[in-house]
């Protein structure tokens, strides 16, 4: 029977570490607000400054928030990435509440500090987001979605740890997508995607007109680009080759340790592989298993978690390990890659 505990998350919310991800989540939000849309007032005093300047700065400030947080939060700073991730299962309905109350909280602060920083007639409206003259409100709205689409389609790809051709940084990755949406929305909308951002400005600036765009838009952009890419683009691990068969040993229910026995079929003759592998550390680097004179040496490369990283980190000993399951990708030396999945006992 599912209980409301499980629907809502209520596990998630219990542990010690989630309140370092909230700070995470208000640090980020905070970094993303003063940087960029102190941008807005700096760069160009009493002037509306270059759109691509402030696209650097907010694409880098992003890129900043990540680097710095995403091994604690995931480094969303953003409710229209966290909602992304609550609508494909990623998080819990209350985890997902935590963060985007921090973001929201950490916007409203970086404002209060850049407004503190800088001199009166320099802050205009604090990089308050608004339609350009003209712009119609339906515009407003597509665009906003569209940028927020391609944000989060982003987001999604940068996120899954089952791709293996990602060899970039996914901080970069993200935050030149901003950079690259700023370019063709900035003059037009403010080029927000992120309903933090453009609050946090609203605040303190009193600039409140189509503020709704700014929740809305990007709430259904994220939606239907995080549906998008967990139902079409992620990638699946349904193990789909039958020469690679998962087996249970007696000994890998100990506390704390996985083990396992593989059946590997290969062009030299079926043999076992056996090893433990320590669990909260299974997405270190693991080492080589297998007979050295033989050219059915397997390597293991490493072990991830299923799907999307939404925060939640395998090498983290409070994670939530006891209903994870891993993708192991092993490369053997006529340059087959095989995949099998493991599960903790």
């Amino acid at each position: 029977m599912v209980t409301l505990g499980a629907i809502f998350g209520l596990e998630e919310v219990m542990q010690v570490r989630v309140l370092k991800m909230a700070a995470a989540e208000l640090c980020g939000a905070a970094i993303l607000v003063l940087i960029g849309c102190g941008s807005v007032g700096t760069l160009s005093p009493g002037a509306s400054p270059p759109t691509m300047s402030v696209g650097l700065a907010f694409g880098l400030a992003l890129a900043l928030a990540i680097w710095v947080f995403g091994h604690t939060s995931g480094a969303h700073v953003n409710p229209a990435v966290t909602i992304g991730f609550l609508v494909t299962g990623h998080m819990g309905v209350l985890k997902s509440a935590l963060y985007i109350v921090f973001q929201l909280l950490g916007a409203i602060i970086g404002a209060g500090i850049l407004c503190l920083s800088i001199p009166e007639p320099w802050r205009g409206g604090l990089g308050s987001t608004t339609l350009a003259e003209g712009v119609e409100q339906w515009q407003g709205f597509l665009i906003e979605m569209v940028t927020t689409f391609l944000l989060v389609l982003t987001v999604m790809a940068s996120s899954d740890r089952l791709r293996t051709d990602h060899s970039g940084s996914t901080a970069l990755s993200i935050g030149l997508c901003v950079t690259a949406n700023i370019a063709w929305s900035g003059t037009v909308t403010g080029g927000s995607m992120n309903p933090a951002r453009s609050l946090g400005p609203a605040v303190w600036s009193g600039i409140w007109a189509n503020h709704w765009i700014y929740w809305v838009a990007p709430s259904v952009g994220a939606i239907a680009a995080a549906l998008l890419y967990q139902h079409v683009f992620s990638v699946k691990t349904q193990e789909s080759d039958s020469g690679l068969r998962f087996t249970d040993t007696p000994a890998g229910k100990r506390d704390n340790f996985l083990e396992y026995a593989i059946d590997i079929d290969s062009p030299g003759g079926s043999r076992r592989v056996e090893s433990p592998l320590p669990h909260p550390k299974l997405s270190f680097l693991m080492g080589k298993f297998g007979r050295q004179n033989s050219r059915n040496i397997v390597r293991i490369n490493s072990v991830q978690s299923n799907g999307l990283d939404s925060g939640s980190n395998m090498n983290d000993d409070s994670s939530e390990a006891g209903s994870t399951r891993g993708l192991t990708t092993m490369s053997n030396e006529w340059g087959i890659d095989k995949r099998f999945t493991i599960t903790k006992m």
